[in-house]
Parts: C-alpha cells; sequence; structure tokens
C-alpha cells in the first residue's frame, strides 16, 4: 500500500507577496511553523490541524468558502520532495486532471505544489479543486491542502500560492526511527503516499458536504 497527498507559514514585507495584495495580514506562530495569512481570513477551529482558515463571503451568491487546512504527517528518514510530488503525481492521474505542479519560486524553505480536480465532475466535490503545497522538515512532511471552487481557480490560486511563500519552520525535529519496522525507505514511502491519498478523497467529500450546508442558508 502507497501513501500520496491528494487526500485532502517568516514574515514578508508589506503583504506583496499576495497577488492581490489585502489590506492588513497577520502573522501566525504554529506549534512547528509559522504562516502568514490575509487578515479578514477567517480561523476555524479543527482538531485534525496546525490551522485552517477560509476566506471571506464574496457576496450572498458566494456558495462555497474556499479554505486551506494545515496537516503534518511523519515521513521517512530518506523521503525527498521530489519524491513525495512524484508519488502523488503518479497516484492522481488515473482520477484527476492535473491542473499544475512544481516548485514555488520565491518561498521561504523548498516547497512543492500539485493541483487536481476530479475527471467525474458528478461526484461529492466534482466542480472542486484542490491544491497541495508540500514541505519537509526533519522527518515530517507539512502540506497545506487547499480547496476551491474549479471556476475561481484563476482568482484564488495565486493567494494561495503567496500564502504557502511565507511557511518557515521555527523548530528543530530530531531524526526518527524507521516507522514501519523492517520496511525499506522506499516502501515506507510508498505506505506513506497511499495513506494521504484516501485523506485527499475524505477531504473533497467532507468540503463537498460543508459546500452543500452553505448552499441552502448556512450561516458563515
Amino acid at each position: 500500500m502507497r501513501i500520496s497527498l491528494l487526500f485532502v507559514i517568516a514574515a514578508f514585507s508589506s503583504g506583496s507577496v499576495f497577488a492581490t495584495v489585502p489590506s492588513a495580514t497577520r502573522k501566525l506562530d504554529l506549534k512547528d511553523l509559522s504562516i502568514v495569512i490575509p487578515a479578514d481570513w477567517e480561523v476555524l477551529e479543527d482538531a485534525d490541524t496546525l490551522l485552517t482558515a477560509r476566506s471571506p463571503q464574496e457576496g450572498p451568491e458566494d456558495s462555497y468558502g474556499e479554505n486551506f487546512r494545515l496537516k503534518v504527517h511523519a515521513m521517512p528518514n530518506a523521503m525527498t520532495l521530489d519524491k513525495v510530488l512524484e508519488i502523488q503525481h503518479d497516484d492522481a492521474k488515473g482520477e484527476f486532471n492535473i491542473r499544475g505542479q512544481g516548485k514555488l519560486a520565491g518561498s521561504q524553505v523548498p516547497v512543492a505544489w500539485l493541483a487536481i480536480s476530479p475527471k467525474d465532475a458528478t461526484i461529492a466535490g466534482g466542480n472542486l479543486t484542490k491544491i497541495d503545497y508540500m514541505l519537509i522538515h526533519g522527518n515530517k512532511l507539512y502540506a497545506m491542502h487547499c480547496m476551491l471552487e474549479s471556476s475561481k481557480y484563476d482568482q484564488y490560486q495565486p493567494s494561495f500560492e503567496a500564502i504557502a511563500r511565507t511557511i518557515m519552520p521555527i523548530s528543530t525535529e530530531p531524526t526518527s526511527k524507521p516507522l514501519f519496522g523492517n520496511k525499506t525507505a522506499h516502501e515506507e514511502g510508498k505506505i506513506v503516499g497511499r495513506i494521504v491519498f484516501y485523506a485527499m478523497l475524505a477531504a473533497i467529500a467532507i468540503w463537498g458536504v460543508i459546500a452543500l450546508f452553505r448552499r441552502v442558508g448556512a450561516k458563515r
């Protein structure tokens, strides 16, 4: 079994890294890293993440809140960012369209990214695009999982990318023992990739349900 990240933030000067410069930003110091987000984004309670934040509602017709969930995953010692991106791409290409991928320029630390959308638009979350921004620090993989309506990709992708550029680890992680007994680093990498893949599917389904509730009048 493989793992795949397809499941479901060092300050910068004057917020100018954002495509549309927000009126204000705020820096959040989390357990292992810091991140800068627009001041008008809502921070949500989510025990399963380091941080969950949602964009402000654009108007009464805005039925989905674009958001990101920042999570941490244990990784094998020998896992590289290039290998993580390769696993994510390989596991996604069967059921998802690849909207883009690569390495971020101008980020505080090396960050890889992958954007996908379901090939089958009729499934729950079929109208959504997911962008994963990933970095490795110590023996942990930090992933910023962004969800947005596919029709608003060009509007929100630059803001998500700008937020991802501000990620800065603030702790040093000790070297860990192998995660899965006598498994090789390559075998461990496959296990980790598949776990993340199924987590992504669950995240798409969950946010699809949230979007449905908002469409029928749930208050933000």
